[in-house]
Parts: structure tokens; C-alpha cells; sequence
């Protein structure tokens, strides 16, 4: 893809702006900085030629700009943006902006999360870490888990928002569309999604461009959960979704040694 193409500069600094209004309405929700920081609209290496698979989750983790809580991660997780920068909605940053997108996995990334949750895609599809692609159902990081997001009021009249849920399908509608764009200009593989969290958001941002949705009961050491894949039909293409309950970042209880069996697992479904 040419990131440097006009219709993903446009859903960069749109995102941008209701970053800019969400934070401004609902301050609770970003706390200890978060609200001067800027949305995470994609990480990985979409200007490559390699094919892909994308991996989806609910929101950015506040752990990608904060350590312990309050202070800055260094580096910075958008190095090429002047620290002066507030927002870049309406500025010539955009491109600054996408090279830190694409350049994510190269520029201290959050391992610790993305490394197990990777592994998935990488045992099933057989792609490469430089390939996978990460989105998610609200491109923001709050100071709260996505679980928590309550449909609390706008704490100031605002021509934006009346409520959270106001911002939660945005968030839905704009990972759609650009969803949509990356399938249309990108060799797309595969989607991979891991952990309930993930999983219900995925399946009710998408759920009316799904079909043959399959479940079943994967069992490991003295645990069980739910394993699915489905077909995602969007920018005129049919995608392979495969998916688990399992939150592979903290399973509890499953090995990495069981990832092969889990893969069967959903393959035979």
C-alpha cells in the first residue's frame, strides 16, 4: 500500500480529530498524559509488498506511551514528531506521523504483548513478524481497559459526543473503513484475533461482513476455552478470520508448546 496515498492521510488526521474531541470530552478516560499524545491508527509495515496478516484487538494498551503507570516510555513512541506538536490533524506532520506507524516493530515495540499474540497468526498462516499488521476497534489508548470504557456523559457541552458510546462507534465504523482500504490495496492473507475481549469486539465491529462463522471447545492441561474462524467479506474480498479466547499475552494455564495443537485445532474446525 501507499500509505502516502490521499485516503489514508485523510484517516489519519480523522482519527487525529476525534482523538482531539474524545480526550477533550471524556478527560477520566485519559489520564496521565494520554490526552497529548496521538491515536494508533495501524503499527507494522504497510508500504511492503509482502503479504500480510492482520492482527485485531480492542484498543491500544496505555503501556505503548506510559511505563508504570505515569512516566514516558522511551524512546518515544512517535519519534519523528517534534515534541512541541500537540496535534496533527491539521498540520504537515501526517507523513511524520505514518512513518512511525509503519516503522513500529523496528522502534522499541511493546514485545511482552505483540510477540505472543503474533504467534498465532505466525504458526497458522506462516508469516513473518515484519508481515503481520496490528488494528484495532478504537485506535485510542485510555488510561482504563477497554472493559471498563463505561457510557458515561460528555463532561462539557459538545458538539461531538452526547456519551462514551458515541466514541465506541466511530471507532467501530472507522475500523471498518479502514479495514476496507488495507484489504483493497494490500495482499491480506489472513485476520488473527486472541482473547474474549478481542474476540467480542471484532465479531460486533464486523458483524455484518462475516459468514460460515465455526466455533468449538479447545482443551489444554486441565483448561478449556473457545476456539472460531470465519469468513470476512470486504473491498470485494473473501478473508480467513481464525480466532481463540485464549488472551495469549497471560493464558493461564496454556504453554507455548500447545500452539501447534491449538492451530489444528482450528484448522479442523
Amino acid at each position: 500500500m501507499n500509505t502516502a496515498s490521499p485516503q489514508i492521510q485523510n484517516l489519519i488526521r480523522e482519527t487525529c480529530q476525534h482523538y482531539d474531541w474524545a480526550s477533550t470530552d471524556f478527560p477520566s478516560y485519559f489520564q496521565n498524559g494520554l490526552n497529548s499524545v496521538f491515536p494508533i491508527v495501524w503499527f507494522g509495515e504497510l508500504c511492503s509488498n509482502e503479504p500480510k496478516v492482520i492482527t485485531f484487538g480492542s484498543n491500544p494498551s496505555d503501556k505503548e506511551f506510559l511505563s508504570k503507570g505515569s512516566t514516558p516510555c522511551s524512546p518515544l513512541r512517535f519519534p519523528k514528531i517534534p515534541t512541541t506538536v500537540i496535534t496533527v490533524y491539521n498540520n504537515p506532520y501526517i507523513p511524520n506521523l505514518t512513518d512511525d506507524y509503519n516503522s513500529y516493530f523496528h522502534n522499541n515495540p511493546y514485545n511482552k504483548w505483540f510477540d505472543p499474540i503474533q504467534s498465532l497468526p505466525k504458526a497458522y498462516f506462516g508469516v513473518g513478524k515484519d508481515n503481520c499488521i496490528h488494528l484495532d476497534a478504537l485506535p485510542f489508548a485510555t488510561s482504563v481497559k477497554f472493559t471498563n470504557l463505561k457510557n458515561i456523559l460528555s463532561t462539557i457541552p459538545s458538539l461531538h459526543y452526547n456519551c462514551f458510546d458515541d466514541v465506541l462507534y466511530w471507532g467501530r465504523d472507522f475500523s471498518r473503513r479502514l479495514m476496507a482500504e488495507i484489504v483493497l490495496n494490500d495482499n491480506i492473507m489472513g485476520i488473527s484475533v486472541v482473547g474474549k475481549t478481542c474476540t467480542k469486539a471484532f465479531l460486533s465491529t464486523f458483524n455484518h461482513f462475516i459468514s460460515n462463522y465455526k466455533t468449538g471447545i479447545y482443551n489444554y492441561g486441565n483448561s478449556s476455552s473457545c476456539i472460531w474462524k470465519c469468513e470476512l467479506h470486504i473491498s470485494g474480498r473473501t478473508i480467513e478470520v481464525i480466532g481463540t479466547n485464549i488472551y495469549l499475552p497471560y493464558p493461564l494455564g496454556f504453554r507455548m508448546s500447545y500452539l501447534p495443537h491449538l492451530v489444528a485445532a482450528i484448522k479442523k474446525l
